[in-house]
């Protein structure tokens, strides 16, 4: 069975990109069912990707043969903030979430 067209399209090794799309879908679904829960997961979604984001610049070296682009990672204080916020969201979400 063949994967879908739209789907073998994703760039897997800029993975944060689509954390941050699904995050972001996910709080605007959520917040028009008024389910602050998903929402708040949404957002610890979001905020990780932007964490990974910062982690992972684009570094772009010129050589002979043309440009090469690569997205090797390094912690920044900001990312490693941004990560553990995001996993603190997601666990204050997953507590509402089964709480209720």
């Amino acid at each position: 069975m063949d994967a879908p067209e739209w789907l073998k399209k994703i760039d897997l090794q800029r993975w944060w990109n689509l954390a941050i799309a699904i995050g972001f879908v996910l709080v605007l679904a959520s917040l028009a069912a008024s389910d602050h829960a998903i929402a708040i997961i949404g957002i610890a979604i979001m905020v990780f990707g932007f964490g990974e984001r910062f982690n992972h610049r684009m570094e772009m070296e010129i050589r002979p043969g043309g440009t090469l682009t690569t997205y090797e990672r390094h912690n920044r204080p900001q990312g490693l903030a941004l990560l553990g916020l995001g996993v603190v969201l997601g666990a204050i979400g997953l507590y509402r979430l089964i709480a209720n």
